[in-house]
């Protein structure tokens, strides 16, 4: 069962009841999360333009999608980010605001 939907330009991405994702849409832009690693129960999940993160249990971060044509999100992108308790977005990037008030950044850096 569905709890949440999120969209970003193509692609949306759903959270269900037993916190797990799943996304339909253009699989370039993130309606395919087969490749996401999660390591834990998804909390929320939060849109840019192209791509999707997910915030987890524990405040790791999984994201997956396409930040600006031709640089594509994977795992790699965010295995080290962990202690997220809030994430935002903007049209190519992402910011989490970690535990300790300090801020980690991924996507485009322009």
């Amino acid at each position: 069962e569905v709890q949440h939907i999120f969209a970003n330009e193509r692609a949306f991405a759903a959270v269900t009841t037993n916190s797990s994702v799943i996304t339909w849409g253009s699989s370039l832009h993130g309606g395919n999360s087969s490749t996401a690693v999660f390591t834990s129960r998804v909390l929320h999940v939060y849109a840019s333009r192209w791509a999707f993160a997910a915030l987890q249990v524990g405040g790791s971060v999984t994201s997956w999608g396409d930040v600006l044509v031709g640089e594509p999100l994977n795992h790699t992108a965010t295995a080290h980010i962990t202690d997220v308790v809030r994430i935002s977005a903007t049209m190519h990037a992402f910011a989490g605001l970690k535990e300790d008030g300090g801020v980690v950044t991924w996507g485009n850096p322009d």
